[in-house]
């Protein structure tokens, strides 16, 4: 984070306990329809974890995050784009 000129303390404020515990919650999740849905093919199995990790995402970027995580986290995604 030195090189982003965050502080290492904002990890710790806020909703970031939160989104780490709904982490999780959805590993989870997807470590139990691994074993139950195995029978379906790969692309059904791909396509409903593409959608539960999106509806992590939304989840975790409406809820746990604030205005101020969400800027280091645009500030992180231009970053990485350069």
């Amino acid at each position: 984070f030195k090189v982003c000129g965050f502080p290492p303390r904002l990890l710790v404020t806020d909703g970031t306990a939160a989104a780490c515990f709904v982490l999780l919650i959805f590993g989870s999740i997807f470590f139990v329809l691994k074993n139950i849905l195995g029978v379906l093919s790969l692309l059904s199995q791909a396509l409903l974890v593409i959608i539960l990790l999106g509806l992590f995402m939304w989840l975790a970027w409406k809820s746990i995050l604030d205005k101020s995580e969400r800027e280091v986290v645009l500030k992180m995604m231009k970053l990485w784009k350069r």
